[in-house]
C-alpha cells in the first residue's frame, strides 16, 4: 500500500501529479497552517515565454490554517480567468482547455481551500489518474510533522511512505518510528518531460499542469505524463536510499 501525503495546490504542477499517480492512496493535508512563499494558494504559469506567478486573493495572515482562510473579494473569479485566459489564448488547445476550467472556478465553493482541492481533483481526472483521494480532516491527527505523517500513514494501512525529497531532512529524526510501524520511506523521483509548447522560446518547465493541456490538449498530455512515468518505472537506489 504506497501513500503520499502533501498540501493541497492550486492547479498543482506535474511534479505532484507524478507522486499521485504512483501511490495507491494521497492524502490532502488540508487542516494544516499555510506556508508562506508555497504553492497551496498560487502557482506558476506561462505568459510569453517567461514564468507568471499567480496568487489568489486570500487573508494569508500568520498561525492560520489552510481549513481556515478566506477571499478577499469577490472578483477573484473573473480575475483569474481573465489571466488566463491572456496567458492562453493563443494556445492550440484554449478551445478545448478554458471551458472545462471554468466550470471549476463557477462552481459554489464554501472556502479557498474547498477550490483548491477541487483544482486538484478536476487535474487528476484530465490526467486519468484514479488514486483514492483522502484528507487529513477526515483523520483525528493534532500532530505536527513527521509524527503528523507517521499517524496517517498508520490510519491508511500504508506499509509505503511516497515522500518529495523536500521532507527528508524532518523525517530523518523519525526513521526510527517508521521502522517499528513496518513502514518504509521511498523518496519520488520525477524527471521533468519536455512536451510541445510556445516554439519561439525556450522551454519553461515547472509551471502548472494547466499548461501542457492548453498547449497539447487532453489526450498528448496524458500520453506525455503516462510514458513519462513509465520511464521511471525502474527503481532508482544509493547507498540508503529507495527511489521511485
Amino acid at each position: 500500500m504506497i501513500v503520499s501525503i502533501h498540501q493541497p495546490s492550486y492547479w498543482p504542477w506535474l511534479g505532484l501529479l507524478d507522486k499521485i499517480a504512483k501511490s495507491n492512496i494521497f492524502i490532502i493535508l488540508d487542516n494544516v497552517d499555510i506556508k508562506r512563499q508555497s504553492y497551496q494558494y498560487r502557482n506558476i504559469f506561462y505568459n510569453n515565454g517567461r514564468r507568471k506567478l499567480l496568487t489568489l486573493p486570500i487573508n494569508k495572515n500568520h498561525s492560520i490554517r489552510l481549513d481556515e482562510l478566506e477571499f478577499k473579494n469577490e472578483f477573484w473569479r473573473n480575475d483569474h480567468l481573465d489571466f488566463l485566459a491572456k496567458f492562453y489564448k493563443s494556445a492550440p488547445y484554449f478551445s478545448e482547455i478554458f471551458p472545462i476550467i471554468v466550470e471549476v472556478y463557477n462552481k459554489t465553493y464554501k472556502s479557498p481551500v474547498e477550490f483548491i482541492i477541487n483544482t486538484v481533483i478536476e487535474s487528476l481526472r484530465l490526467f486519468d489518474i484514479k488514486t483514492d483521494i483522502q484528507r487529513s480532516s477526515d483523520y483525528n491527527c493534532e500532530k505536527r510533522k513527521g509524527e503528523l505523517i507517521l499517524n496517517l500513514l498508520i490510519n491508511a494501512k500504508a506499509n509505503i511512505y511516497l515522500s518529495g525529497l523536500g521532507a527528508k531532512k524532518y523525517l530523518t529524526n523519525h526513521i526510527m518510528d517508521f521502522e517499528l510501524k513496518n513502514i518504509s520511506i521511498v523518496w519520488q523521483y520525477f524527471s521533468h518531460p519536455i512536451y510541445d509548447q510556445d516554439k519561439i522560446h525556450p522551454f519553461v518547465e515547472g509551471l502548472s499542469c494547466l499548461d501542457i493541456l492548453f498547449f497539447n490538449g487532453i489526450k498528448e498530455s496524458q500520453r506525455v505524463f503516462w510514458e513519462n512515468i513509465n520511464k521511471q518505472k525502474t527503481k532508482r537506489f544509493d547507498r540508503t536510499n529507495q527511489y521511485y
